[in-house]
């Protein structure tokens, strides 16, 4: 017996940062996936691949159902599966579990488009339907939140996850009070064109997530200020989305992002790279918006406009400061 599961990436078009404070984000189901697929083997001990290391690794687990490698580890490529068999609460015997993340490189550089939620989601669903747990929906989706949170310790929304599960386009998405997702499908007007440019680093989120709560502490008065601002931004956005207007929804979009830069200034989070910041500037004068998705740091952009001939000008121009066009929608 084998299953095969798979779960999209993402990408944050607005409302990063804020969605941990409970504001509503956009989120963009991409077409790079994660790969899990669980089978069984003939052998008493279990095996591991995964496509970040071009080896198999051993392993059996402990009285305290943990993963104990056999002669080699493989580090934190293993953490997946060892937080999921912990969370899950399988016992497996003679199963290969591989994991393929491919699809979130470009030329060898790890992309931002949130592997680690896809991966969370695709594992979780994979066992529970290879070693046939019987969870519903929401419990997979519990489960995923839970090997992801292990994984991030405890940090971030949690929203990345949700659009892994679900896999819809476009999701508008938030945390309540209680910690329940609130969330519905929107549609963008094709007036509003998105596009996509890999810069040359790859951000942390981890660490720059850190950054962001270090700096809600340092800088009290002003993050209350201005996080009220940026909610209130989000909220005009979705009230865009039910409007149908491209002109309101690149607006809102934009009037974010220029918030976005003053936090990520007075924070110094390196939400904005130096690159991304003259992008930003250059964009501007061609009445388009360029800002980084997610955590940011120099990443992956986004170019977002009503024009696609100016839109395809302006990315030529790029190649100048190393970033290169891709297609994740």
């Amino acid at each position: 017996m084998k299953v095969d599961i798979k779960a999209p990436g993402k990408v944050f078009l607005c409302g990063e940062y804020m969605a941990i404070e409970g504001g509503k984000a956009t989120l963009l189901s991409v077409s790079r996936s994660a790969e899990i697929s669980v089978e069984k083997i003939e052998s008493n001990k279990n095996k591991f691949i995964t496509s970040a290391l071009e080896k198999e690794f051993l392993f059996q687990l402990n009285d305290r159902s943990e993963i104990e490698w056999i002669n080699e580890s493989p580090g934190e490529y293993g953490l997946f599966l060892e937080i999921a068999i912990k969370v899950l609460g399988i016992k497996p015997i003679g199963e290969k579990f591989s994991i393929n993340t491919d699809g979130f490189f470009e030329s060898g550089i790890k992309i931002g488009i949130g592997s680690s939620a896809a991966i969370s989601v695709a594992i979780t669903k994979a066992i529970n339907k290879y070693f046939k747990l019987n969870l519903d929906k929401q419990e997979q989706l519990y489960n995923s939140l839970e090997v992801h949170n292990y994984f991030q310790n405890h940090t971030g929304s949690g929203l990345d996850v949700l659009s892994s599960f679900y896999g819809f386009p476009v999701i508008e998405c938030s945390k309540d009070r209680n910690k329940s997702f609130v969330w519905n499908q929107v549609k963008i007007p094709k007036e509003v064109i998105i596009k996509f440019v890999k810069g040359p680093t790859y951000a942390d989120t981890s660490e720059m997530i850190k950054k962001y709560h270090s700096g809600k502490i340092e800088h009290k008065s002003f993050f209350l200020e201005i996080s009220k601002e940026m909610k209130e931004t989000l909220a005009n956005l979705s009230q865009a989305y039910r409007n149908n207007s491209p002109c309101q929804i690149i607006n809102s979009i934009k009037r974010y992002s220029t918030l976005m830069i003053e936090m990520d200034s007075t924070f110094n989070i390196g939400v904005y790279s130096e690159t991304d910041k003259e992008i930003s500037i250059l964009a501007d004068k061609e009445g388009l918006i360029y800002k980084p998705s997610g955590a940011g740091g120099g990443d992956l952009g986004i170019i977002i406009g009503d024009n696609n001939s100016i839109i395809s000008k302006f990315i030529d121009r790029l190649s100048k400061l190393r970033m290169k066009q891709i297609e994740l929608i």
